[in-house]
């Protein structure tokens, strides 16, 4: 009878830690998330990848900054021939590799800052520079009226989105103006970011 007793006992002893513990064992549950996550993360990396390298097929890092001197040469003739507002536009030093975000982040404050110079800066002349000297700064000067850069009114939000765009690159922002006195709107990318 011990023989029946014991296969019994060990029955009932593994329904009773069952109904202590319901589910598979933790250790086992620990294991079976982590390779789950395991697996999850090799995905998002494998996927990240295919995305950065159709991005660099698409736009190699060496040849950002020559588009960007292109694009935004035709900017700034866009700009002049709209409003009748003389150009000076230069482009200073070898264009530098740049990524595609710090191109497009140079290219839309121009834009930006074209469009302030349009509609707030009643300017008669219009300097650009795109210089390529210890990293890649962006230059735009107006010989229009000017305003204090501390005081900016509320519903104003070209300089606030020129600051935006520019950190997201950290790139550096220097307004100079006063009033009578023009602007000068300098972004500067000290270290050009690398693949």
């Amino acid at each position: 009878m011990t023989i029946v007793m014991a296969p019994a006992r060990a029955a009932r002893q593994t329904d009773d830690d069952r109904d202590c513990c319901p589910g598979p064992p933790p250790v086992i549950m620990i294991i079976k998330r982590s390779r789950l996550i395991l697996s999850t993360t090799r995905l998002i990396l494998s996927t990240t990848r295919l995305i950065l390298s159709t991005i660099r097929r698409l736009f190699p890092a060496g040849q950002a900054g020559k588009i960007l001197t292109t694009d935004e040469h035709r900017l700034v003739e866009r700009f002049s021939q709209r409003n009748g507002i003389p150009v000076d536009w230069a482009v200073e030093g070898e264009p530098e590799p740049l990524l595609p975000a710090q191109a497009n982040a140079l290219y839309r404050i121009a834009e930006e800052a074209l469009r302030n110079v349009e509609r707030h800066a009643e300017a008669s002349r219009l300097t650009v520079r795109l210089s390529y000297a210890d990293g890649v700064a962006l230059n735009v000067q107006d010989d229009g009226e000017g305003f204090d850069p501390e005081v900016v009114e509320p519903n104003r939000y070209g300089l606030v989105g020129i600051r935006e765009r520019a950190a997201l690159v950290d790139g550096q922002v220097t307004v100079v103006s006063a009033p009578n006195e023009g602007t000068t709107l300098t972004v500067r990318i000290v270290e050009p970011w690398e693949d």
